[in-house]
């Protein structure tokens, strides 16, 4: 009954439509990423793994990316036909039709429920790895400066140095303060690295 009240008899996406919107993404053991492909730079998602969810099954580490990646990518998805480019098959059928294994389906319905709430059009589909190239390399990426203050220090910088606003560099899992930025698109990030263009010199 929530989940029929919440949708209030809308569909979360047409079964045919032409994207406006093209996602890859994957999840390695690690870590997980997906790109919005976009022709002037690929706007990307990243996170690393927790000790927790390195234990989960592969299917549902690929899930979890797609979830992570549409509330990372909010400003960039909503109101859009998304044609989502996956390496696992499990996901597209799970993501369509939903799953049997609990876990598993609580990932389908909130993907399902973004998708709702965004305006999103959705339609997964399953690619082989040797075309999913870039977004296996980007999951397979560490990063090995996740790293935050511990929570004693930021407390007596923060008494030192008055109330800080915005944690300049972090992610959604170690911030210290509401506001954050962070490397790559994460879930509530208000801004991004970007990088500069090089200048083209003159010989």
């Amino acid at each position: 009954m929530e989940n029929l009240d919440f949708i209030n008899e809308a569909p979360a996406w047409k079964h045919e439509f032409k994207p406006t919107k093209l996602v890859y993404s994957d999840a390695s053991d690690h870590a997980c990423a997906a790109f919005v492909q976009n022709q002037n730079q690929n706007k990307i998602f990243h996170e690393n793994w927790s000790e927790v969810e390195k234990s989960k099954s592969s299917t549902w580490r690929e899930l979890k990316a797609v979830s992570l990646a549409i509330e990372s990518c909010r400003v960039l998805l909503p109101n859009q036909n998304i044609a989502w480019f996956t390496d696992n098959q499990n996901i597209v059928s799970i993501v369509h039709k939903g799953g049997k294994v609990k876990e598993l389906q609580v990932l389908a319905l909130k993907i399902f429920g973004l998708c709702v709430v965004n305006g999103i059009s959705l339609e997964m589909k399953w690619i082989p790895r040797n075309l999913n190239i870039d977004a296996d390399s980007l999951s397979k990426i560490i990063d090995f400066d996740d790293y935050s203050l511990n929570d004693s220090v930021f407390t007596m910088l923060d008494k030192k140095w008055c109330p800080h606003t915005v944690d300049r560099f972090a992610c959604h899992y170690n911030r210290k303060l509401d506001r954050f930025n962070s490397r790559f698109y994460q879930p509530g990030s208000e801004a991004w690295l970007k990088k500069k263009k090089k200048k083209k010199t003159k010989d």
